[in-house]
């Protein structure tokens, strides 16, 4: 009888405990390198995003005051329920403005849509012509008197970006190097 003795077999395939570390190390490499490209990636889809749902929301804004003949306003809110100058960067409160032409949400007028923001890699600003909130006449859907631009100042200082609205209601955007104060 035959002893057969194992031998290793050339077409087995497997990894040495080397070769695995190695692969191991040079993944990790690879990670710990493309984290802040990620993280510069992250905050510069908010930035566009945050720009593009405002404009999103202007628009809306601007249609609703002209088709339902309505004053409509848009401040910055903490709570849901009332404007705050430094609201902004919390969330966005649309509301017909009928009671008092003030620009100031007042508890019998009607809210229409709060829009939560939760920006984490920038804050958000309004200045504008009349002040800290905008409205869109309720006569022809114009922003008379509240044009103004929205500042996205980003953390990082590269991702900050300007939405301009003008007197017509229309509005452009810019990449901005520093935000205004």
């Amino acid at each position: 009888m035959m002893e057969k003795h194992f031998l290793p077999n050339k077409s087995c395939k497997g990894l040495t405990i080397t070769e695995l570390l190695v692969s191991i190390f040079i993944t990790s490499a690879i990670v710990v390198l493309a984290i802040p490209h990620f993280s510069s990636l992250i905050a510069n889809l908010e930035s566009k995003k945050t720009i593009t749902f405002i404009n999103t929301v202007l628009n809306d804004s601007k249609h609703r005051a002209f088709i339902h003949h309505d004053r409509i306003a848009i401040c910055g809110s903490h709570d849901q329920i009332s404007c705050s100058d430094d609201g902004w960067s919390t969330g966005l409160l649309v509301f017909i403005d009928q009671k008092s032409p003030d620009r100031i949400r007042q508890s019998e007028e009607t809210i229409l849509h709060y829009y939560a923001l939760n920006l984490k890699h920038g804050s958000l600003s309004w200045k504008g012509a009349a002040g800290r909130n905008l409205v869109f006449q309720s006569d022809s859907g114009l922003p008379r008197g509240s044009q103004g631009s929205f500042f996205y100042c980003a953390n990082d200082a590269v991702n900050s970006r300007r939405l301009i609205l003008s007197y017509m209601g229309n509005t452009r955007h810019e990449t901005i190097q520093q935000c205004e104060d």
